[in-house]
């Protein structure tokens, strides 16, 4: 008699490894400069790994992880916004499609934040995702860093080197 397993797609696979990544550090809570980390939950290994070399320099960042239940989670990010002093968020084409990074990105926007850093994962189609259009008009202005075009080593030194020059510039 055969076993027969549950074959899982490659979804299902991303979201079982995205539930076992454990943060060693915490959301910065202080009122120093920090970094508001937006990305989309299915990119959190990618996300991760970025927020841990920040962290091992020591640069303050805030991402939504243990927001206490009791919290109303949309007041939270949006004061983290607002207070923020660089707005970085993590594009890809799971970030567009989803409507609470594009909630982020639209009120970040109205608050006027003057840094916004972007990420880019991967390339993306701005054109196919509702309010994409407006979300690419307004950071298409901005210096980006294309991880997708860069070798893993030359990203973290450029990404490191910048935000060192942003936040003590």
């Amino acid at each position: 008699m055969k076993t027969r397993f549950r074959q899982k797609s490659l979804v299902d696979c991303v979201q079982d490894l995205n539930r076992n990544i454990e943060l060693n550090f915490k959301p910065y809570q202080g009122k120093e400069k920090f970094i508001f980390v937006s990305y989309a939950h299915v990119d959190i290994f990618e996300s991760y790994i970025i927020m841990k070399k920040i962290n091992e320099r020591n640069f303050n960042q805030w991402y939504d992880e243990g927001i206490p239940i009791s919290l109303d989670w949309r007041d939270i990010i949006a004061t983290r916004i607002v207070d923020c002093f660089i707005f970085m968020p993590i594009l890809s084409n799971q970030y567009l499609a989803s409507e609470n990074c594009k909630k982020e990105i639209k009120y970040m926007t109205r608050k006027n934040k003057n840094i916004i850093y972007p990420i880019y994962l991967e390339e993306v189609d701005f054109n196919k995702y509702e309010g994409g259009k407006g979300i690419e008009m307004y950071i298409s202005d901005k210096q980006a860093l294309l991880k997708y075009k860069l070798d893993k080593n030359i990203f973290y030194e450029k990404l490191l080197s910048n935000l060192e020059e942003l936040m003590n510039g």
